[in-house]
C-alpha cells in the first residue's frame, strides 16, 4: 500500500534509481487498511452499531500544505481505522487526498463540496449512515472557494442534518466570514424540528 500511495503522491522514479537506492535499517513500516475493522472495543462497537452511540470527527487536514503529503494522508487513514467514526467532516481536502480516501475507505460514502482546488468533504459510514439528500450552498462572494456542504441522513432511525464549511479566513476577510456564518445559521433554522443539526 505504501508504494502505491507514494507513487500516487510523488513524481515517478526511474526503475534504475530504485535499484541504486542503498538499503537502510529503518523501522518497519506500518500499513493502514481501511477495509478491516478498527480497534474499537466490542462493547463500543455494539453500542455504535445498535444506535445507542453516535461518533464523528471533524478535521482540517491542511491539504494546502504539500509537505509530507503522503505521510499525512496515511495519518488521516490511521485515525479513521482507530476511531471508526460514523461521520467525518474534513476541511481543506485536495483532489489527491480525496482520490486516496475513495480508494481506501470503501466502507465510507464521500460527499464533497467541490472537485477542484481545495474543499470540504463529509464521509458517511455506509453500515450506519443512510444518505437521504445532499446540497452545496454557495456563498455569495467567496474569495477562497468556500461554501456550505449540507447532507440529510438517517442514523438508526434518527434524522440528522449534517453541515460543514470552511469559512473565509484571515483578519482581512472578517466581514465576509460573518456574512457566511449568517447563511449557515439561516440554513440551520430552516431545518425541520424533527431533525437534529450537527
Amino acid at each position: 500500500m505504501e508504494r502505491a500511495l507514494n507513487s500516487y503522491f510523488e513524481p515517478p522514479v526511474e526503475e534504475s534509481a530504485l535499484e541504486r537506492r542503498p538499503e537502510t535499517t529503518a523501522e518497519p513500516k506500518i500499513y493502514v487498511d481501511l477495509t478491516t475493522s478498527s480497534k474499537i472495543s466490542l462493547s463500543e462497537y455494539t453500542q455504535q452499531e445498535n444506535g445507542s452511540m453516535f461518533s464523528f470527527i471533524t478535521w482540517n487536514i491542511d491539504g494546502l500544505d504539500l509537505n509530507n503529503l503522503a505521510e499525512r494522508a496515511r495519518g488521516v487513514c490511521s485515525y479513521l481505522v482507530l476511531y471508526s467514526p460514523d461521520v467525518v467532516f474534513l476541511q481543506e481536502v485536495i483532489p489527491p487526498y480525496c482520490s486516496y480516501l475513495k480508494k481506501r475507505a470503501k466502507n465510507y460514502e464521500i460527499i464533497t463540496g467541490h472537485e477542484e482546488g481545495y474543499f470540504t468533504a463529509i464521509m458517511l459510514k455506509k453500515s450506519r449512515v443512510k444518505l437521504k439528500s445532499q446540497e452545496i450552498i454557495p456563498f455569495p462572494s467567496p474569495n477562497m472557494m468556500r461554501n456550505l456542504l449540507f447532507v440529510h441522513v438517517n442514523v438508526s432511525g434518527n434524522e440528522l442534518c449534517l453541515m460543514t464549511s470552511h469559512l473565509e479566513s484571515t483578519k482581512g476577510h472578517a466581514k465576509e466570514r460573518m456574512n457566511q456564518l449568517k447563511i449557515v445559521l439561516k440554513k440551520m433554522q430552516e431545518v425541520p424540528e424533527s431533525a437534529t443539526v450537527t
